[in-house]
């Protein structure tokens, strides 16, 4: 894991893992994946890091772009 976030009402867990493509949002209620957000490239073992507000998960990627994904959405914007 390179990186965990708590969600702002606490019921979800946000997780990603060197040289994943993916970001995971768990539900922490029932213990299962509530949705994905990809795609975010990531060859590296370099960490990628995400920050989250009100209703966006940003991240960047290993290609120097920034990615904006709307929390609880499917795809980026």
């Amino acid at each position: 894991i390179g990186h965990l976030m708590f969600s702002r009402d606490g019921w979800s867990l946000f997780s990603a893992a060197r040289k994943e493509n993916e970001i995971v949002q768990w539900d922490l209620r029932t213990g299962t994946i509530k949705c994905k957000y990809t795609p975010r490239a990531s060859k590296t073992n370099q960490r990628m890091y995400f920050d989250l507000d009100v209703d966006h998960l940003y991240s960047g990627d290993y290609n120097g772009n920034i990615l904006q994904f709307k929390l609880y959405g499917d795809g980026a914007d």
